[in-house]
């Protein structure tokens, strides 16, 4: 291994074991950043072998959902002493392991406890920060049993951890992480602004409407679904603009047909539903929305929002996570008081009817993420990260 200046050269990825474009996308961000810090990667992942590089040992594993409880957490189990036997048979390999999963107890604790390995988490969100809001929704006991368990596992892997990557200062409360506030360092996404950037202006556009993402209830899905109805009732006693159309991207696959059907019955607004896209065509899908809608009840920060703001395409969303780091309403987005199907129809039309904000908006979004997410910003936070550890490897 070089032993140059005394830098710490490779590590060890434990990336999301699913699989989807967004999933993608994010694990090849990312390991464009810490290729330029490592000259060794193993990546063990869903998606490991999308990542094209001499510099990567891929290790694609797959995990499989299921609707039954207790093949769920024989997978689950399952899946982490896969992990924990790569984390022994590499572990002369690496010095660190950079873990996206934060429920994946049993690796960490081999690496860390065993092998004495500097642990880092990336908390761009909480599995059991979701649950506990859909919670305050809907109250189920066995939800509130699940929702204490995912976060004592949670809680043991940030006790364990090095250091913990949060995305904004405000993420940090909310996934209630100030407890490990010495641990904690800010280190936004970046956007790659040769792909993300505006080609079509504002006025140009039609009355597209997007929605991006998983076609859960935690995503405020459902809802946003109601507020499409409400808009096609709105039609009735209401000034609305000309067609619109909304463009769903995104998934379940097994929901797409019965979501065709179910909206094949309205008449005044369009419904295209295109299921997960590659990468490289998003850009051109948010170039062709005048606003993308994000409802979520729980998020960290979506990637979807700031590609979106780079390609001029207004958002609007609710206020959770670190989205009101980055929205600031009426300036360079627009923030919803609440999930409620009727508050997202009004603002979405309200949004509509106004193309002279809507400029004004695009064009700060776009200014506004060009300053603040570029790649260089993100490399230069991880070398600050990793340069005390690196002084202390191989002294």
């Amino acid at each position: 291994m070089n032993n140059d200046n005394r830098r710490c050269r490779s590590a060890l990825l434990i990336g999301n074991p699913h699989s989807n474009e967004s999933v993608r996308a994010f694990l090849i961000k990312y390991t464009k950043i810490l290729s330029q810090l490592f000259d060794t990667i193993i990546i063990i992942a869903g998606d490991a072998t999308a990542v094209n590089s001499n510099k990567i040992i891929p290790i694609p594993v797959k995990y499989t959902i299921s609707s039954n409880p207790i093949k769920q957490v024989f997978n689950f189990i399952k899946i982490q002493i896969l992990l924990v036997n790569f984390i022994i048979k590499f572990h002369t390999y690496y010095e660190y392991v950079i873990l996206f999963p934060q429920l994946f107890v049993l690796p960490v604790v081999f690496a860390k406890i065993i092998f004495k390995k500097n642990i880092i988490v990336y908390a761009g969100g909480r599995a059991s920060s979701s649950i506990k809001y859909m919670l305050n929704k809907h109250w189920r006991q066995r939800d509130y049993l699940l929702y204490l368990i995912l976060n004592i596992l949670e809680n043991i892997v940030f006790t364990l951890a090095y250091t913990i990557i949060v995305e904004s200062k405000s993420a940090v409360s909310y996934l209630d992480l100030i407890k490990y506030n010495k641990k904690i360092v800010i280190c936004p996404q970046w956007v790659d602004f040769t792909a993300f950037k505006i080609k079509h202006m504002i006025n140009e556009r039609p009355n597209n409407v997007g929605y991006v993402g998983r076609f859960s209830p935690e995503k405020g899905f459902v809802e946003f679904l109601k507020s499409i109805i409400i808009i096609e009732k709105m039609y009735k006693n209401y000034h609305l603009p000309k067609d619109i159309t909304f463009i769903l991207i995104g998934g379940d696959s097994d929901k797409i047909d019965f979501l065709n059907r179910f909206l094949s019955k309205l008449s005044n607004v369009k419904v295209i539903i295109l299921g997960w896209l590659s990468h490289e065509n998003i850009p051109e899908v948010l170039n062709s929305l005048k606003l993308l809608v994000i409802p979520s009840y729980s998020e960290g920060l979506p990637n979807t929002l700031l590609e979106a703001m780079a390609c001029g395409t207004p958002v609007l969303a609710t206020s959770v996570g670190a989205i009101p780091d980055i929205i600031k309403d009426n300036e360079n987005g627009f923030l919803l008081r609440s999930n409620d199907p009727k508050h997202i129809a009004e603002k979405i039309v309200e949004i509509l009817n106004k193309p002279e904000i809507l400029d004004k908006i695009s064009i700060n979004a776009y200014e506004y993420i060009r300053k603040k997410f570029s790649y260089e910003k993100t490399l230069q936070i991880w070398k600050e990260l990793l340069v005390y550890r690196q002084s202390r490897c191989h002294t």
